[in-house]
């Protein structure tokens, strides 16, 4: 099978200084198994907590001009672990299905003697060779639209409800195109599902509300969101359950103009967000 390798730095592209601190760089030409065929690339690489939706573009444009001149048969993306679901959400609306995408990333560097990245990348490679898309995780692989934030330990959830397109296909094509292109992308604003949470005044042309567990936002939003609709900025409500209760804050806040995103969780209505 041919891989296509792209490395975007993160631990599992890193090393340790000689003040035991982890930095970005080290010699990646050992890091696959033995027997398979891979290209490996290194268009860009970053520390994941220091990436945004500009960086995460220009990560995917590169990977896509790779994939149309490699055409391989699997893709395998080793990435920092810290906003990997954010990228993750990203890459499995403008990369598209038509290819097994598998996304790793390890703990601890790989010149740390306790290091998973081995581990990482076999099961990767495995998970390519079965078809599957998604991100590795101790054994796992979790579905790219499910996968949401590691927690301490660096181990990634999986969203429990499911979401539908609300689009065909020729709409996702032309969201990832638009995308890919060198327009300005929209500066998002998110805002943190914490009580009393400060809101700027300007300096945004979209909202995130982050939901709680129950799928609302305080009803404190509404002047906010009246306002921010009529300016023509779009508002986004998540995560939301596809089932269960339906609270009167929810209605009051979707009654303003909000618009919920349903069955998918924050990192993915982030992308949705950016995307549409």
């Amino acid at each position: 099978m041919k891989i296509l390798v792209e490395l975007l730095g993160g631990t599992i592209g890193s090393h340790k200084d000689e003040n035991g601190t982890v930095v970005l760089g080290r010699d990646m030409t050992d890091i696959l198994p033995e027997g398979v065929d891979a290209i490996v690339r290194s268009p860009l690489t970053y520390s994941s907590e220091n990436a945004d939706a500009d960086t995460y573009r220009d990560a995917l444009k590169a990977i896509s001009r790779d994939i149309d001149e490699t055409d391989p048969e699997g893709i395998l993306i080793l990435h920092g672990t810290d906003t990997m679901a954010f990228f993750a959400q990203l890459a499995y609306r403008v990369l598209g299905g038509a290819r097994p995408i598998q996304i790793a990333g390890s703990v601890l560097p790989p010149d740390d003697p306790a290091s998973d990245y081995k581990k990482q990348i076999t099961d990767a490679v495995k998970f390519l060779e079965e078809g599957k898309s998604g991100v590795v995780c101790e054994g796992r692989s979790i579905p790219l639209d499910r996968v949401t934030s590691a927690d301490i330990n660096g181990r990634y959830g999986e969203h429990p409800d499911t979401f539908e397109h609300f689009y065909g296909m020729d709409i996702l094509a032309e969201r990832a195109k638009r995308f890919l292109s060198d327009e300005p992308l929209p500066k998002l604003l998110v805002i943190p599902a914490v009580p009393g949470a400060i809101i700027p005044a300007d300096g945004f042309d979209r909202v995130l509300i982050d939901c709680y567990h129950s799928g609302t936002a305080p009803v404190s939003l509404v002047p906010h969101i009246t306002r921010w609709t009529a300016e023509g900025i779009r508002v986004f409500l998540a995560p939301i359950p596809s089932g269960g209760n339906t609270y009167e804050s929810l209605r009051q806040l979707i009654g303003a103009g909000a618009l919920p995103l349903q069955g998918m969780p924050l990192e993915g209505a982030w992308a949705e967000a950016l995307l549409s």
